[in-house]
């Protein structure tokens, strides 16, 4: 069988980061995830049973997206950071 965390509509828990990418303005990671979603439409539209419904990667994209956000954050601090110090003296 297969093991994970077992998250009740863990799939909705995409959309507010959707809207976070939206808010943003992130065009970038927002239509790759929408893209990936396509994947899930066959687990949405005839039920499976719990045979495809794990056929979608979007989830992974908005992981991987979250991941880019942070380490992007992570280098801006970063670089401002070492300015402000290089400007001190």
């Amino acid at each position: 069988g297969t093991s994970g965390i077992t998250i009740p509509f863990s799939g909705w828990l995409v959309l507010p980061f959707l809207g976070l990418l939206v808010w943003c303005r992130s065009w970038v990671p927002l239509a790759t995830i929408l893209v990936l979603a396509g994947t899930s439409a066959t687990a949405v539209a005839v039920f499976s049973g719990g045979n495809t419904a794990f056929y979608s990667t979007f989830h992974i994209a908005a992981m991987a997206a979250i991941c880019s956000c942070a380490v992007e954050a992570i280098l801006k601090y970063l670089r401002t950071t070492k300015q402000e110090q290089a400007a001190r003296g």
